[in-house]
């Protein structure tokens, strides 16, 4: 049996490799240990659990991977479902001496400068971009002479817009710096305006075998709200196919220097004007939030087709996701909008009265404490319409009638 070893916890990845037949050890770090739930059934299917002190412990790993070669164990492939876990998953499978990502793969789609010059390397449009210093007033010279205001500053090896902002001068620049100082080092870059996208692709052996494009109905970095139009439509390539082909260009001349061979990518990039792409940032996973979700009515979850190919299933066998030529779809998060203790959620019948809604996935349940940012979810929703607009106007009636009541504790806001 074919035996991976996986790092970190993302439920529905992790399902969807048990389901190929797969035998699965997980490694979590301790923060997951002690703070995520853990379904007990999924847990059941895998074949072991180990626990590091974190993924970018590299004694700690050394000493798992030393541990699994004298027992005899066997893995054929280190897997990893999310990134916070990727350098330590390049480093395990150095170690080990088995495919996975490569060290100098996981730098650059983990280190957000080091994405950016390999896009560039490979004559991929990007935005201008500087690291800044640690001192504050430097930072704010840097930003000002390398890219100006308005700006976008986030983390280098940041996750989603975590931590991330529209900056537009000097002295909002050294206050957001200030209290935003335990996610440093940080990186600027130009703002881009224009219509964002994400693109979730599965490779096999080097070729993209699966693709979808989506375009955020907001951009990341406006949502303001996260129950406010916190979603993306999905891009039929019947409609566009221009857009499609565009896309796939990019990923051909992405896939050189970021090695993609077997596995799956999650990409964004913007389009400034009819046919004008700017390459924004890609990650070796699933995307988050809906990103797979919307693919269910199509026929099958992306994670499916990603977790075929990397059983070395052949091509005739990989689920198949099938376009509908008279509906539009769009994934969509429905959150809370105060920070504190979940105290009601909608409930199975009021979901049941909207029909437009396909797919559900709870993510928070009564009991559990919030926080506000751009990535709070109470459930995820799968929605259809007969065109975009429709999907725009059924996004605000849910927002506005499928509500999370909040008890706001005293660190609501921390």
């Amino acid at each position: 049996m074919t035996t991976f070893l996986v790092c970190r916890w993302e439920p529905n990845s992790i399902a969807a490799l048990l389901d190929r037949g797969l035998e699965l050890i997980v490694l979590f770090d301790e923060w997951e240990a002690a703070n995520r739930t853990f379904d007990s059934d999924l847990l059941g299917r895998i074949s072991r659990t180990i626990t590091v002190a974190s993924f970018d412990a590299m004694d700690h790993l050394s000493m798992v991977a030393s541990g699994l070669l004298e027992e005899g164990t066997v893995i054929d492939q280190v897997v990893v479902v999310d990134e916070r876990g990727l350098l330590g998953a390049g480093y395990l499978a150095a170690a080990l001496g088995v495919p996975g990502p490569s060290v100098l793969q996981s730098v650059r789609v983990r280190d957000k400068r080091a994405m950016k010059l390999a896009a560039a390397s490979a004559g991929v449009r990007i935005a201008k971009f500087a690291t800044l210093p640690a001192d504050v007033p430097e930072a704010v010279s840097a930003a000002q002479d390398r890219v100006g205001f308005p700006c976008v500053v986030k983390p280098v090896a940041g996750m989603g817009t975590t931590a991330t902002a529209r900056i537009d001068s000097s002295a909002e620049l050294s206050t957001w710096l200030d209290a935003n100082a335990e996610s440093a080092p940080f990186m600027v870059e130009e703002f881009i305006s224009g219509r964002e996208y994400h693109v979730d692709a599965v490779w096999k052996e080097g070729r993209i075998i699966e693709i979808a494009v989506c375009r955020y109905m907001k951009p990341r970095i406006e949502i303001d709200n996260p129950n406010i139009l916190n979603g993306a439509i999905l891009i039929r390539r019947d409609l566009d196919q221009e857009l499609y082909e565009q896309v796939e260009q990019m990923h051909d001349a992405l896939a050189g220097p970021f090695e993609f061979s077997t596995g799956i990518t999650h990409a964004e990039f913007f389009e400034i004007a009819p046919g004008e792409l700017v390459f924004s940032e890609i990650a070796l996973r699933c995307g988050g939030a809906g990103a797979m979700n919307i693919h269910r009515p199509r026929g099958a979850d992306m994670r499916e087709v990603w977790a075929a190919a990397m059983a070395g299933d052949p091509a005739d066998a990989l689920p198949v996701l099938e376009d509908s030529t008279d509906q539009h779809l769009a994934w969509l998060l429905l959150a809370p909008t105060a920070a504190g203790t979940v105290v009601r959620i909608p409930t199975d019948e009021e979901i049941a009265s909207y029909p437009y809604i396909l797919d559900v996935e709870r993510l928070a349940k009564v009991g559990d404490t919030v926080r506000l940012h751009s990535l709070t979810a109470g459930m995820t929703t799968v929605i259809s319409g007969a065109d975009e607009d429709e999907l725009h106007t059924r996004a605000l009636e849910l927002a506005d009638s499928l509500t999370f009541e909040v008890e706001v504790g005293e660190d609501a806001h921390a």
